[in-house]
């Protein structure tokens, strides 16, 4: 939230009075529209702070929340940007009530159908421990700072300057003089939501069609010098890269040295931008021009524009605060600890996943990764045009240009498939893998996904890939590649004791192995949505495992899967 007060043009008694009247005003109208009420029942909003904590920290609140009660001055880097993509949560114990947080955290969409808030599923006592915990954090320097005290003879002078710009002073007198107190304020708050253009980031009834009141930047970069007002300050070049610079340090010092009407003020807020974002937001204003550039050498003509609409969107809902895209993202998992337990990373999603399956799944989360606590939450807010546009794009990145697949031919009886029988054995995939509702053999934090699941979830392609070297499409996985016997093993005395006679006769072709292997993965049957299975099971087991495990060798997570 910006400053729109306490700037340098507004420091003098008489502007500090009149800014007073504007903010009380503002604030009773705020409060009147929204029919404000201090909740007499808030303790039914609060749970168990501690566990709502854990919570916080785990379910994936802090891939776009921070709370930092003393935020510290950091060099600014867009992964950085990511955890705070929403707002810094510190101090919301002193500004709302237990309610209001207790139902925001359950349906956002419900209270703000624009909000970018997706809906994490919690239960509701979960709700009310987040609740408690979000609530803890107080800031006490703010409740105890003085009210604002009104005075009816100012906010006579800001209704009566109103007035006049619209009608005669005889007029704007008697006009004045029929208003009560509750019309003067209603008249002077709407007055200043329009002067400061409030409405231009906050969603306020009765401003949807006002436009935003800053100049049009589309163009910026080429507009000449000359139309820029440096005002009486002559300290700074007369430049156009640094009159942004000292806009952006102080939005209001060419009023310096000036005199003129409350009214006509400079009245951009202070955003308080370091200078590593002063000098990044001034050279996008620089890139705001209209050169003209050939139209053949623009990048993003060489790319799909419903892909480039999912790289927006990919940024819009801050994806990247919890996964891995591009190879940029996936800030989360600093909080998490290890990543096998963090968000997947989505290096190859695209000519991974089945995008039917991937449509589904962005609409209706369910488990992948049974041994997350993190969860993927819904987006309900995201239409379908625009998942096809995002999945459109991981497709882009992986230059997966087949649109559709026919269905996996497998022959059960075959060599391959009998020797992929063979090896999936071999490997005791069951020891980490779900079949079903069949559970691995090992504990939990060695799970990973559900193999009933793979001919719904997975293009057959990718699976022989990651078959063949896990490391190569997901560096760090635990997943370990199989190992196929080489022709020499095969040959030796008793490979069909050992190997099996299908693999023995396939002499070492690693092609067929795998062929095999996969083919005997996709035909697994078994339930494929097992969500409940697991809810059950860590509702009564909890999340506390991996924290002394003996064997440092087992291969539990396969994130890629």
């Amino acid at each position: 939230m910006p400053s729109p007060f306490g700037q340098e043009n507004q420091n003098s008694p008489e502007v500090q009075a009149w800014n007073e009247a504007e903010i009380y005003a503002i604030s009773s109208y705020l409060v009147d529209e929204n029919g404000g009420q201090i909740s007499s029942s808030d303790h039914r909003f609060m749970g168990d702070a501690e566990n709502g904590q854990h919570l916080f920290e785990s379910i994936g609140c802090l891939g776009c929340h921070v709370i930092e009660p003393d935020p510290t001055e950091s060099e600014t880097t867009l992964k950085d940007q990511t955890k705070r993509h929403g707002p810094n949560l510190t101090g919301v114990g002193s500004k709302t009530s237990a309610e209001w947080v207790y139902n925001w955290i359950k349906d956002p969409l419900a209270y703000n159908p624009d909000t970018r808030m997706p809906n994490l599923r919690v239960n509701d006592q979960d709700a009310k421990d987040i609740t408690a915990y979000i609530l803890s954090f107080r800031n006490e320097d703010f409740e105890n700072m003085p009210d604002v005290e009104l005075s009816e003879d100012v906010l006579n002078e800001v209704a009566f300057l109103h007035l006049s710009k619209q009608m005669p002073e005889s007029y704007a007198t008697k006009k004045l003089a029929g208003m009560n107190l509750d019309e003067k304020l209603d008249y002077v708050a709407k007055k200043s939501i329009t002067h400061y253009g409030c409405f231009g980031c906050h969603m306020i009834d009765g401003f949807e069609k006002n436009k935003p009141i800053g100049t049009e930047l589309t163009a910026e970069g080429s507009k000449p010098t000359l139309k820029l007002d440096f005002g009486l300050l002559h300290t700074i070049d007369h430049t156009n890269f640094a009159w942004f610079e000292a806009k952006l340090a102080n939005p209001r010092v060419f009023d310096r040295g000036k005199v003129g009407p409350t009214l006509d003020k400079l009245k951009m807020p202070n955003f308080d931008f370091n200078q590593t974002e002063i000098e990044a937001i001034t050279t996008a204003l620089l890139g705001f021009n209209d050169n003209k550039v050939n139209e053949g050498i623009k990048a993003h003509n060489r790319v799909d524009e419903m892909a480039q609409d999912g790289a927006r969107l990919v940024k819009q809902f801050n994806c990247q605060g919890c996964h891995l895209i591009d190879d940029f993202g996936g800030q989360i998992v600093d909080h998490i600890g290890a990543a096998e337990y963090a968000p997947p990373n989505l290096n190859t999603e695209g000519e991974k996943a089945n995008p039917d399956w991937l449509l589904s799944f962005l609409n209706e989360p369910s488990i992948i990764r049974p041994n997350l606590e993190v969860r993927m939450p819904s987006f309900h807010q995201i239409t379908d045009e625009q998942w096809n546009a995002i999945i459109k794009y991981f497709q882009h990145l992986d230059n997966e240009k087949i649109s559709y697949r026919d269905e996996l031919a497998i022959n059960e009886h075959s060599i391959e498939f009998k020797g992929g029988e063979m090896l999936h054995e071999l490997g005791a995939c069951d020891n980490c893998h779900f079949y079903g509702e069949t559970f691995p053999k090992q504990d939990a934090s060695t799970w990973a996904p559900n193999l009933a699941l793979t001919k719904e979830r997975l293009n057959p392609d990718w699976v022989k890939e990651w078959l063949r070297d896990p490391q190569t499409i997901m560096p760090g996985t635990k997943m370990p590649a199989p190992f196929l016997p080489t022709e020499d093993l095969l040959t030796l005395d008793g490979a069909e004791n050992d190997w099996g006679k299908e693999l023995v006769k396939m002499n070492g072709d690693m092609e067929a192995m795998l062929d095999g292997l996969r083919d005997y993965v996709w035909s697994i049957k078994g339930k494929t949505n097992i969500d409940k299975t697991i809810q059950d099971y860590f509702d009564e087991n909890g999340y506390e495992f991996g924290e002394d495990e003996e064997d440092e060798d087992d291969w539990g997570d396969d994130e890629g899967w």
